[in-house]
């Protein structure tokens, strides 16, 4: 282990309920006791006995998790404004260095507003709370129709979809890069906060509709500069406002596909084609019918639904898993409904040749070893 915090001074003024948590974006600066410099990211290094000011949000680089960046994150967590905490480093054979770390500002999602429970009183109060069932269950059902009593608010949604779409970008630069593993990591994120989204999605709705308004997603604690601070997300900033994106099924559907898609192809350049032909399969499942497809509307809506080319990936990546697999048949099926969808693709008449030639010479070989068997 090459860090471990050596403190975490707490500013007692500040609400550990409105403490760092994963998605904050926060504002820091970073203050070295080395006399060596020593890198933050590629693009950012801390020079021995000065300070570096840097932004970034909380669970935006999955990719980073076990680099400084990631101990940094993992220290900020719970700390709230003004609080700060000390780490100590110790690069590759080199002398352990202290690194204080002072959260300077931070944006933080919209306040969670449960109706308040008192487990104490509730736990003293109990006899008298079971008399009153049914008073209690007219309560509660009184306070969910409330909107002053709203515990979901839609700009959770909104937000969670802005940090995928992010979160997907940052992974395809990756992929682009060849890191494959690191894509993989971001797209596996962003997978989780979109399964969130579809599951939530009846609620924001709900929420939206109580609210008669969209509020700002984040609220901000401290004064948020961004002057003169190194953003560390630069290169997969978010490209949807989420205090504008309106959201729908179809929308979310569509990011669903293409993640399932993309961590396909990751499993494919990693080797682990079954892997890869179940993430296809899964994707598949959401995808229109061929009728639907083929309609002479369906690319109209290409950035918010899921389209034609969408489902002819997904498909030639499944068929290349299961020629790897040796599943000549099934890769077969696959390549018929490709040509189905374009009859004019050139990859996919190719391997759909491929396939035709492997279980031939699969189907001779048995029948080779059949005749062995029983001469």
């Amino acid at each position: 282990k090459l860090w471990k915090t050596v403190s975490r001074n707490r500013d007692v003024k500040s609400s550990i309920l409105r403490g760092i948590s994963d998605g904050c974006k926060c504002w820091i600066t970073l203050t070295s006791s080395g006399d060596t410099p020593f890198m933050i990211s590629k693009n950012a290094q801390i020079e021995p006995g000065k300070s570096l000011k840097v932004c970034f949000r909380i669970g935006q680089a999955p990719d980073e998790d076990h680099n400084l960046r990631g101990v940094i994150e993992k220290s900020l967590m719970a700390l709230g404004l003004g609080s700060s905490t000390v780490l100590e480093i110790t690069p590759d054979g080199q002398s352990p260095v202290h690194l204080t770390v002072n959260l300077d500002s931070f944006s933080a999602p919209q306040s969670f507003n449960p109706t308040p429970v008192n487990d104490e009183e509730e736990e003293k109060n109990q006899p008298l709370l079971e008399n009153k069932k049914d008073e209690r269950e007219e309560e509660m059902k009184e306070n969910v129709e409330n909107s002053s009593n709203l515990a979901w608010r839609a700009s959770y949604s909104r937000l969670w979809f802005a940090r995928a779409d992010a979160l997907k970008n940052r992974g395809s630069l990756l992929f682009n890069a060849l890191r494959v593993t690191e894509a993989f990591a971001c797209y596996s994120r962003a997978l989780q906060l979109v399964t969130l989204l579809g599951v939530s999605f009846g609620l924001a709705d709900k929420a939206q509709q109580e609210e008669g308004k969209k509020h700002s997603c984040e609220e901000n604690f401290g004064a948020v500069n961004a002057e003169g601070y190194f953003d560390l997300d630069a290169e997969s900033p978010f490209t949807v406002d989420p205090d504008q994106v309106e959201l729908n099924g179809e929308l979310i559907e569509k990011i669903h596909f293409s993640l399932l898609s993309n961590m396909a192809l990751c499993q494919l350049k990693a080797d682990c084609p079954s892997s890869a032909a179940k993430l296809c399969s899964k994707a598949l499942k959401m995808a229109p019918s061929d009728e639907i497809l083929l309609s002479p509307d369906s690319e109209e809506c290409d950035e918010t639904r899921i389209s034609r080319k969408d489902v002819e990936k997904v498909l030639y990546r499944r068929a290349t898993a299961c020629l790897q697999m040796e599943e000549y048949e099934a890769g077969i099926r696959d390549t018929e409904r490709l040509l189905k969808l374009d009859p004019s693709n050139s990859a996919s008449s190719k391997l759909s040749r491929e396939l035709i030639l492997a279980l031939r010479a699969h189907n001779t070989a048995l029948a080779k070893k059949m005749k062995k068997a029983f001469q």
